[in-house]
């Protein structure tokens, strides 16, 4: 069934449902659906990631330069890759980077990227139906193989691949699309008979159903169509709003993004669709990701205890001459079954742990600075290779400004920042517009950046088992990268952008709680009771 948004086609469309006969479930729960409650994350065109739903965010591609088109979370949720429209795939979080074309003279930019079922690989897209796969997944052809560019009626706007890998199609901009492999063919908008000149607005996303015998694609105004076993929840026809991309949830719901940042989504069993957030972006958005809903699962250990027990039975027969005895001797074996749950051994220092901490305009350093709990010196070492896990609460905030929170540490070589290295990088940073708790996780210390930034920067890698010397809070704006401050930062200062001064009480003080818990080389994270919805 699929949705038409245009009055000439109404009696198609009539027709078009009657012939499809898709059914929409209605015994699903509403409230676990991906329309009710789902989180992710909003990519724009300047690279800036935008989480919603409560997601964390693991970095962005703000500063890489060019055009950010795609993005496509991991399978796990704790990371995300984005593709830039020069060729360029860049992994966050626990995304692993396969390669990309970026090398190559691109004939035209790339569009979209899709992940493989198995995480180990992705096919990436290019407008003139070009296709390019890396890790484990297999070439099965292109468009321009079949059309010439110059013959086809639109871009290619998106990837389905196959969940067994063995093939995948590409959608074009009028509706239809190409299959190459095995990827399984279940209808097309020209196959409705609707030409390209009869859309209200291009098609500009789509997305595979849950079971893999279906698919979706959304036009730029909101119009929805379905095949196959893909479910029609409704549309935004005729909303007035431009939108950009769609996401499928683990349940069969789907959300719509607009290019101007808001978030509706379409749940199974639901009257209506629902405005879940939304944002005030400072470039178009591009893309949503929805994060899977991962169930971790348990590992038990069975223990069998058998018993024994030995009965001796003595029967006694009278004869006419000998009284014979029968001994009989008979085993009876219990088992008795005890499961129990393995749980990690937790092994992991809370380094830090502020509550009420507050940023505002009087405060002369411009950061909140919490209190350091550095581990004993003879386990420094074993935080060498570990990781960081960050809660932050934001408990008071005055208004709806996006804002970013970046966290970083500081080595000073000589006591002082003549001789430094820091960790302030792009992994280091979440977004917030609301009151809520937020959760980042840093990685290997590794990869972190040594900023080149005032006196003789110490460049080299910042290990965890170097105690740091300060750790700082700072809050920023993500359009301009400027700290919400108005004094001794400089033209870093946001209150000193574009006459802002007067503007910034209306956004400060913020106040947060903040917790930062490191682990050692190789321990499982366990995090404390009170990290309620954290992702991992």
């Amino acid at each position: 069934m699929s949705t038409i948004r245009n009055r000439a086609f109404l009696a198609l469309l009539a027709l078009v449902a009657f012939a499809s006969a898709v059914l929409i479930a209605q015994d699903q729960d509403p409230a676990s659906s991906a329309g009710a409650s789902p989180s992710g994350w909003i990519l724009s065109a300047d690279g800036i990631i935008t989480p919603f739903g409560g997601a964390s965010t693991w970095g962005d591609a703000r500063f890489a330069g060019g055009t950010a088109v795609a993005l496509e979370a991991t399978h796990t949720g704790l990371g995300y890759y984005v593709a830039m429209s020069d060729g360029r795939i860049l992994a966050f979080g626990d995304a692993e980077s396969q390669g990309d074309p970026s090398s190559f003279e691109l004939t035209r930019p790339i569009v979209d990227m899709v992940l493989s079922s198995s995480g180990g690989g992705y096919t990436i897209l290019a407008a003139d139906g070009g296709v390019f796969v890396y890790g484990d997944v297999n070439f099965w052809g292109s468009a321009p193989q079949i059309v010439p560019v110059d013959q086809l009626l639109g871009a290619a706007v998106g990837l389905l691949s196959s969940p067994a890998g063995d093939g995948y199609g590409i959608v074009f901009s009028d509706g239809g699309i190409f299959n190459f492999g095995n990827s399984p063919f279940f209808g097309s908008v020209p196959g409705l008979g609707i030409s390209v000149d009869d859309l209200a607005g291009p098609v500009v996303g789509a997305v595979l159903s849950g079971d893999g015998e279906g698919y979706g694609m959304v036009g730029d105004d909101g119009g929805v169509f379905t095949f196959g076993s893909y479910q029609f929840l409704g549309s935004l026809a005729a909303t007035g709003k431009t939108y950009v991309s769609m996401d499928v949830g683990d349940d069969g719901g789907y959300v719509l993004v607009s290019v101007d940042g808001a978030v509706v989504g379409f749940a199974v069993d639901a009257l209506a669709a629902q405005t879940l957030t939304e944002f005030s972006l400072a470039a178009d958005a591009v893309d949503i990701a929805l994060r899977p809903e991962v169930v971790e699962p348990t590992t038990t250990t069975t223990t069998t205890t058998t018993t024994t027990t030995t009965t001796t039975t003595t029967t006694t027969q009278p004869t006419t001459t000998t009284t014979s005895t029968t001994t009989t001797t008979s085993t009876t074996t219990s088992t008795t079954s005890t499961t129990t749950t393995t749980i990690p051994t937790p092994n992991q220092f809370t380094v830090l742990e502020g509550s009420g901490l507050d940023q505002r305009i009087s405060q002369p350093n411009l950061w909140i600075e919490p209190p350091v709990q550095w581990p004993e010196a003879n386990t420094l070492a074993d935080l060498a290779l570990g990781r960081a896990y960050a809660r932050i609460e934001v408990l008071e905030k005055p208004s709806d400004m996006l804002m970013e929170g970046q966290f970083c540490f500081w080595y000073q070589y000589n006591g002082n920042f003549s001789e430094y290295e820091e960790t302030c990088g792009p992994a280091s940073r979440f977004s917030f517009s609301e009151v809520g708790v937020y959760y980042f996780w840093l990685p290997m210390p590794e990869g972190w950046w040594n900023a080149p930034a005032g006196g003789s920067v110490i460049m080299g890698d910042f290990l965890w088992s170097v105690e740091p010397s300060v750790g700082r809070l700072f809050l920023k704006d993500p359009t301009d990268d400027t700290i919400i401050a108005i004094n001794n930062c400089g033209g870093a200062c946001w209150g000193q952008m574009d006459n802002q001064e007067e503007d910034i009480n209306l956004h400060l003080p913020v106040v947060v709680d903040l917790e930062l818990i490191f682990t050692k080389s190789g321990a499982s994270f366990t995090p404390p009771a009170d990290w309620v919805g954290n992702p991992w």
